[in-house]
C-alpha cells in the first residue's frame, strides 16, 4: 500500500495495526483486504481504522490510536514507544496500587539501552567460490 514517501512513521502506523491484532487476535481490514484500490481509499482518503474493542486498557488504546494518526508527523517515535511500552507493562500487569508504586519508583524506565548487536543472520546466498 505504498503511497507517496515511505519513512519511519509508515512503520509507526503499521506498528499500531499490528498491535490492534495482537490484542484482538483478529486480522485487520478483513472487510476490505481483498480489494486493494477499496483498501487504499478507505484508510487513506476515508481514514478508516479498526475499532478499539471497549475492553482495551486505555493506555493500550491510546497508542494505538496514535500510531494511526492521520498525519504522520503527529504519530509517535519508535524511542517514544519503547517508553509508554514500559509504562503499559507496569499498568496492565500490576494491580496492586503498592506494587505498581514500587515498580514505578524503583525500576520503570531504568533498564539500559541495549547496544546495537551485529546482525546474525546467515546469508542464503551461495559463497564465492
Amino acid at each position: 500500500m505504498f503511497v507517496g514517501d515511505y519513512n519511519e512513521k509508515c512503520d509507526i502506523y503499521s506498528f499500531g495495526i499490528v498491535l490492534w491484532e495482537i490484542y484482538t487476535t483478529t486480522q485487520a481490514f478483513e472487510q476490505v483486504s481483498d480489494n486493494l484500490p477499496a483498501f487504499i481509499h478507505a484508510v487513506c482518503d476515508n481514514n478508516f481504522r479498526p475499532e478499539v474493542p471497549p475492553d482495551c486498557p486505555p493506555c493500550i488504546a491510546k497508542l494505538m490510536t496514535d500510531c494511526w494518526q492521520k498525519n504522520a508527523r503527529a504519530r509517535p517515535s519508535f524511542d517514544d514507544i519503547v517508553h509508554r511500552l514500559d509504562d503499559i507493562m507496569i499498568e496492565v500487569s500490576l494491580s496492586d496500587p503498592d506494587g505498581k508504586k514500587l515498580w514505578l519508583d524503583n525500576f520503570a524506565g531504568k533498564v539500559p539501552k541495549r547496544q546495537a548487536q551485529p546482525s546474525v543472520c546467515v546469508s542464503l546466498s551461495p559463497s564465492p567460490s
